[in-house]
């Protein structure tokens, strides 16, 4: 996976407002108690401009993104090819065949994380999980994820480009909620689900925090 974007100043960046990234995860992530000031926030899958970049974390905070790309700054280019390439580069990285990114991610966390407690604050899954091995890949994250972080989500079973879906690929909103709760040990702190204007049905939104 070669466009891994990393970046601090966030001034300068605008881009299409997403019925409902910004009205619902935004406000998710914003009210997310970070264990650390300045919070350190990995966007899997959120494109080469991420929408997190928006959230209002206060005057006193400047948050570090480090985002993944996956779709082009204009998603009209967005196809269902680009998503299965993408796939390919994401499971290269979470079986351990990219030591490349890797080795970014992991130097961008050892920058701007806190040394007492290394890691993400926070990391954000919107739109991506039906696509991919979808628990191999919050598994491989969740190593990069501090204790006290959260792991936030917005997912509807059956949205988006389906001819790229992966088997793999998050089935219902329970299985994903019990892989979070069960199997990675986290501890739910938010799930709703909410009305998407598609005939694909709800979308769920929901966070975690890492107990341990």
């Amino acid at each position: 996976m070669k466009n891994v974007a990393l970046w601090t100043d966030l001034e300068g960046r605008h881009f299409s407002v997403n019925e409902l990234k910004l009205p619902h995860l935004l406000p998710l992530i914003e009210g997310l108690d970070f264990p650390g000031q300045d919070p350190v926030i990995l966007d899997v899958g959120g494109g080469s401009r991420s929408l997190i970049e928006h959230a209002d974390f206060g005057p006193e905070r400047r948050p570090a993104i480090g985002c993944i790309d996956i779709a082009p700054s204009d998603i009209m280019h967005m196809t269902a090819s680009r998503v299965r390439h993408f796939r390919a580069e994401l499971d290269d990285l979470t079986s351990g065949r990219d030591p490349e990114t890797e080795g970014q991610l992991r130097g961008f966390l050892h920058r701007w994380g806190d040394p007492a407690n290394p890691g993400a604050d926070a990391m954000v899954f919107s739109d991506v999980l039906n696509y991919v091995d979808y628990k191999q890949v919050l598994r491989w994250f969740d190593g990069c994820l501090k204790v006290g972080g959260f792991a936030a989500i917005l997912n509807g079973v059956g949205r988006g480009f389906f001819t790229a879906f992966s088997d793999m690929g998050v089935q219902s909103d329970i299985e994903l909620l019990d892989y979070c709760d069960g199997d990675l040990g986290y501890q739910q702190v938010q799930a709703a689900h909410l009305p998407a204007p598609s005939e694909y049905g709800d979308v769920l939104l929901a966070a975690f925090q890492k107990i341990g």
